[in-house]
């Protein structure tokens, strides 16, 4: 990866990181798939 696209990356993530809201993101895993029935796939491999 060239020098340049490295240090846009890193700029974007940071910029990203400094945005997130750490408490909402966790409150909104917490209730994914709460109230749907498993669907035909969901089952674990095995």
């Amino acid at each position: 990866m060239s020098r340049v696209k490295e240090t846009t990356n890193n700029a974007y993530f940071v910029t990203r990181a400094a945005r997130g809201d750490v408490a909402a993101a966790l409150a909104i895993l917490k209730r994914a798939g709460q109230g749907n029935a498993p669907m035909p796939g969901d089952e674990l491999p095995g």
